[in-house]
C-alpha cells in the first residue's frame, strides 16, 4: 500500500518554501524576538507493514556493504576553514570553558555491557550510536544493526539489521534514532532513506516490549532527502526533522513533519503536517518531552531548537502547537542571544597524528522536562587555565515558563583534553546527565559520562570514564552522535557511547559501550 497520500496543496507549498540552496549561517533577531511560522502541508500516512523482530534473520544473513555513512553539510569548504580557524590559523571565535569539579556520576556494575561494534554491524562507520530503555529491555541501534538485551541479566535477546526491520536495502539507510516513551509505553525507531526522493522510516512498537512494530514511511520534500534526522515527541505529537539535500549535496534548508502520536501508538492511519524545506534553518533538534516530576503528563507544546551553521550567536526556539487531525499545527520561533557557539577543532589521539572528526556546531540532542528545555552541542572553547582551543561540550538550558528565556549556556572543557558528541537526558529530579566521547595526545578515544546537578548553574561534574579506548583510530569519521535514554524509573539514565576498540588484528575499529548512570 502506498505509504501516504498528501493533499494537492502540498505541491504548491513545497514550491513556496524551496528557495536558494546556498546557506552559510542563520541570522537571528535579538533576544526574545518572535516570529510566526507558515502553515504546514497536511497529509495522511498509512501503515507500511507489521514486523515481528523474532522472525528477522540474524545480521550475518543480511549484512550491509562496508562503507561510510556520509554526513552532509551546507558548505564543506566553510567547515574546513572554520576548523582551521579553531586551530588559530584563521581566527575562529571561541569561549572560555569551565573546568569540571565535584564527584563523578554513579555507575552500576552489572548492566554495563559491550555494545555493538563495527566488524559485526556491516562495517559501516560512524555508528551513530543510540540507546533506549524500557521496563524490561535495553535496545541499542547503530549503522546498521539493532541489539536487544534483557535489562536485569544482560542476556542478549535478539540481533537484527535495521535494513531487515524496514525491509529495505542497507545501501540507502542511515542515521538511526531510538526512544522509549514512558508516557505511551512504546518504542520508536527512526532511520532515513537517503535516496532521491528520500524519506524517514519510522517503526512504533505495539506494546511496551521492542518485539512487534508497525512501520510507516514519510517522504521528504520532492527531490530531496532528509539528512541528520531528529526524533522528538510531546504528549500528543511526534516530530521528525532533517536537513533537506538535493542531488549533488545541494542544501535546501531544514524540514520537519508533525505526526499524530495517538494514531501512531494505535498503529492506524496517521494524520500529519509537513513543513519545509525552510531555507533559513539548519539541523532543527526536536526535544524528547519527559513526564513531570511525580506525574505522568508532559506538555502538548513540542519544543525544538537550532543554531546557525559553523558560528552562532543566538539559539532559536521553536514552539509547535496543535495536533494533526483534530487541530491545525502551527509554530512560533523565539531567538535568544548566546555566547558564541563555534565549530570545534578536530581531536588528537594517542598513537597517531590522525585526528578524529568532530563535525560542526550543530545541536546534537534536546530534552524537555518540568518547564526546562536543554540542548547539547560540540563547541570550541579554551578551558580555564589552558592556552589552546579544544573541542568542548556546550549545554544550554532554556526556561519555557512564564516566558522563553535563556538560563545558562556554558562550555565545559578540560586542560589538554578534547570532548565531543554529547547526548543528554534529564532525570526525574531535573539533574542533567550526558554521555560523550573524548581523547587527547595521551589517551585513545574513550566513552565518558558527566552531568550537572539541578540548580547548580555553570558547573559540571568530573567526567566518569565509562570505557577506555584501546588503540589509535585512523578512519577519522566519528560520531555523528552519542545515545542517552531515560530509564522508566526516571532516576537512572542509560547511555551508549563510541570508543576505539582494538580488534584481533591489533588495529582499531569503532566499538560502543552501554552503561547505566545517575546521580
Amino acid at each position: 500500500m502506498t505509504a501516504y497520500i498528501r493533499e494537492a496543496a502540498r505541491i504548491c507549498l513545497v514550491l513556496v518554501f524551496v528557495v536558494a540552496p546556498v546557506f552559510v549561517a542563520v541570522s537571528s533577531p535579538p533576544v526574545s524576538a518572535q516570529s510566526n511560522g507558515p502553515k504546514g502541508d497536511v497529509f495522511v500516512l498509512y501503515p507500511d507493514g507489521v514486523v515481528d523482530t523474532h522472525q528477522l534473520p540474524p545480521p550475518a544473513q543480511d549484512a550491509g556493504a562496508v562503507g561510510n555513512a556520509h554526513r552532509h553539510f551546507p558548505d564543506e569548504n566553510l567547515l574546513a576553514l572554520q576548523k582551521a580557524g579553531a586551530y588559530g590559523h584563521a581566527g575562529g571565535p571561541t569561549t572560555a570553558g569551565i573546568l569540571p569539579s565535584g564527584s563523578p556520576l554513579t555507575t552500576t556494575t552489572a548492566p554495563n555491557v559491550q555494545g555493538l561494534r563495527q566488524s559485526e554491524s556491516g562495517g559501516w562507520y560512524p555508528p551513530d550510536t543510540q540507546v533506549a530503555a524500557g521496563p524490561s529491555h535495553i535496545l541499542e541501534a547503530v549503522n546498521l544493526e539493532v541489539r536487544v538485551w534483557e535489562k536485569g541479566t544482560r542476556l542478549v535477546l535478539s540481533n537484527y539489521t535495521i535494513c531487515s526491520l524496514f525491509g529495505r536495502s542497507c545501501s540507502s539507510l542511515s542515521d538511526p534514532k531510538v526512544r522509549f516513551d514512558p508516557i505511551s509505553q512504546r518504542w520508536f525507531v527512526v532511520v532515513i532513506n537517503y535516496k532521491i526522493t528520500g524519506s524517514w522510516l519510522i517503526a512504533v512498537s505495539t506494546d511496551s516490549t521492542p518485539t512487534t512494530f508497525v512501520r510507516y514511511q514519510v517522504n521528504s520534500a520532492s527531490g530531496t532527502f532528509p539528512d541528520f534526522p531528529g526524533l522528538g515527541m510531546s504528549q500528543d505529537k511526534v516530530v521528525l526533522t532533517g536537513n533537506a539535500f538535493r542531488s549533488g549535496n545541494k542544501f535546501s534548508g531544514a524540514e520537519f513533519v508533525v505526526l499524530n502520536k495517538a494514531q501512531l501508538v494505535a498503529g492506524t492511519t496517521v494524520s500529519g503536517t509537513f513543513f519545509g524545506p525552510l531555507s533559513n534553518a539548519y539541523t532543527i533538534q526536536p526535544a524528547f518531552s519527559l513526564p513531570t516530576s511525580g506525574g505522568s503528563t508532559t506538555t502538548n507544546t513540542l519544543y525544538m531548537a537550532d543554531v546557525g551553521y559553523n558560528v552562532a550567536s543566538s539559539v532559536r526556539v521553536w514552539s509547535v502547537t496543535g495536533v494533526p487531525g483534530p487541530s491545525p499545527v502551527s509554530y512560533v520561533t523565539t531567538s535568544l542571544t548566546i555566547p558564541s557557539l563555534s565549530t570545534p577543532p578536530n581531536a588528537p589521539q594517542l598513537g597517531t597524528t590522525a585526528l578524529i572528526a568532530t563535525n560542526d556546531n550543530a545541536l546534537l540532542d534536546a530534552a524537555y522536562r518540568n518547564g526546562a528545555l536543554w540542548v547539547s552541542a560540540s563547541s570550541a572553547c579554551t578551558p580555564s587555565g589552558d592556552t589552546a582551543v579544544r573541542a568542548c561540550l556546550r549545554f544550554m538550558q532554556i526556561s519555557t515558563f512564564p516566558v522563553i528565556q535563556l538560563v545558562q549556556a556554558p562550555d565545559f572543557g578540560d586542560i589538554g583534553k578534547y570532548y565531543y558528541y554529547p547526548a543528554i537526558q534529564l532525570d526525574v529530579n531535573n539533574n542533567l546527565v550526558t554521555v560523550f566521547s573524548g581523547s587527547s595526545t595521551s589517551s585513545y578515544a574513550s566513552v565518558y559520562a558527566g552531568g550537572q546537578p539541578a540548580g547548580a548553574t555553570a558547573t559540571f561534574k568530573i567526567p566518569a570514564l565509562i570505557k577506555a579506548g584501546e588503540a589509535a583510530y585512523t578512519p577519522n569519521r566519528w560520531g555523528d552522535y552519542s545515545g542517552a535514554g531515560i530509564d522508566p524509573s526516571g532516576t537512572a539514565v542509560w547511555i551508549a557511547g563510541e570508543y576505539a576498540l582494538k580488534n584481533s588484528s591489533g588495529s582499531a575499529e569503532w566499538g560502543t559501550w552501554v552503561a547505566e548512570v545517575g546521580f
